[in-house]
């Protein structure tokens, strides 16, 4: 079986090259014949549309979006020309017509599931409710819509629900096994879920069958650093950026292993390239500041994070991070501040909380350091570090009273801890 598989693959391989080598001529092809075909055949629909599809085909949208119309004039009933107006506009980045052409495609016929399934993927960052309705519907039409099943589990992706996001991607795979779109995305969910070993096997059979795609091979560094595997992953991305230097993702990750690594200047440097890139991603950025961070470039980490949080205000991350950097260069008020907002965007974060606290303490502001602590034993009672922080403080600060109260609430949590018992016993019971 596996012999018969690899002669497949090997097969399918061959066909794509042929087929990649003269798709252009085709689409030339089809054109000449459809344009001549209108010419003769001026009041068929079925003719029209097929010119705007060979028009679609070589990128030339505005044309084909004309023919579309004009098929439609001849007859308004013609579903197929709206949706593919909606596909025209989208390419184009016309999102409002193209919702515009599929609603209109499903007013001709409410069942007319890749209407349905066009508009849920154009919605899926707008409105991911009634993404998930559209594409709900597509599938009830057409439950071997494997377009349908992908775009559904790229929203639950979205949505962080990895584990149906699988499903429908293990559904879209069996319906078409050498579908490499199912394949990569289903290997973007098993990275999400903590499992890449699943995900490089995914990848592997897509490279083999397209060693070009990009996505894919990128894909596969994440998965390989996720193993802990990085000569490996840095292959790859290398790979990648040999056939694109601009591919900002790749830049990204790339950086990341660096950063792992403990090579900050070439994280750095990978970062920056990421930015450049573009699409900017807030990920490149925050670990770009973090590198800065690292390195006691605090005068470069301080812009970047206000960038961040200048993009987006509600990053509790990013301002965690500039108040701790304002706590290190010695900026209590400003420190405070940043602080606050961070608890109040995301309260729960005590790792970062404690951050900040041992820093006001390191830097000898042990008063405001109280002030921290006793902010997060308020948020988190039941956080053994964040009481004995608070007992550590009250001690340098002569207050053994209070001190004492502290670490007796972190052996009320867990009575074996060593640390307050030896603390404690310092004290003198």
């Amino acid at each position: 079986m596996k012999a018969r598989y690899f002669a497949l693959v090997a097969i399918i391989i061959a066909l794509l090259s042929v087929l990649a080598h003269s798709r252009n001529d085709l689409w030339h092809h089809d054109l000449t014949i459809w344009a001549d075909s209108s010419k003769k055949s001026p009041y068929k629909p079925r003719v029209l549309i097929n010119l705007g599809i060979a028009y679609y085909a070589q990128g030339r949208l505005e044309e084909a979006i004309e023919e579309f119309k004009e098929a439609l004039e001849v007859d308004p009933y013609q579903v197929k020309a709206h949706l593919n107006i909606g596909n025209a506009y989208k390419e184009l980045g016309d999102e409002a017509r193209a919702m515009m052409a599929y609603s209109a495609a499903m007013e001709l016929s409410p069942s007319y599931a890749p209407a349905h399934n066009n508009l849920g993927r154009l919605m899926m960052d707008t409105d991911p409710d009634k993404a998930y309705e559209h594409l709900q519907i597509a599938l009830e039409y057409r439950p071997d819509f494997k377009e349908a099943h992908i775009n559904l589990g790229i929203l639950h992706m979205s949505m962080g629900n990895v584990r149906r996001a699988i499903e429908e991607l293990k559904e879209a795979v069996e319906l078409d096994p050498l579908s490499l779109d199912a394949k990569n995305n289903l290997a973007n969910a098993y990275i999400e879920a903590g499992t890449p070993e699943l995900a490089i096997k995914e990848l592997k059979d897509v490279l083999r069958i397209k060693p070009d795609f990009i996505e894919a091979r990128n894909n596969l560094a994440s998965a390989y650093a996720m193993t802990n595997k990085l000569v490996a992953a840095e292959r790859e991305l290398e790979a990648v950026l040999q056939q694109d230097p601009d591919f900002a993702d790749a830049h990204l990750n790339l950086g990341l292993i660096h950063h792992k690594a403990g090579r900050l200047e070439s994280a750095i440097e990978e970062y920056s390239k990421a930015i450049e890139a573009g699409p900017e991603t807030i990920e490149a950025r925050y670990s770009l500041a973090s590198a800065y961070a690292q390195t006691g470039a605090f005068d470069k980490a301080e812009p970047e994070f206000k960038k961040i949080i200048n993009d987006d205000p509600k990053n509790a991350e990013a301002r965690y991070k500039l108040s701790l950097l304002y706590v290190i260069t010695g900026r209590k008020d400003e420190a405070i501040k940043e602080f606050d907002e961070a608890v109040r965007l995301r309260p729960g974060k005590t790792s970062a909380q404690l951050g900040i606290g041992n820093a006001f303490v390191e830097k000898g502001l042990i008063e405001d350091a109280v002030e921290i602590f006793k902010r997060i034993t308020a948020l988190a009672p039941n956080n053994p570090d964040a009481h004995f922080n608070l007992a550590v403080a009250y001690s340098r600060l002569g207050d053994r009273v209070n001190a004492r109260r502290e670490l007796l609430e972190v052996l009320r949590i867990n009575p074996n801890d060593g640390d307050a018992l030896s603390a404690l016993d310092s004290l003198g019971k």
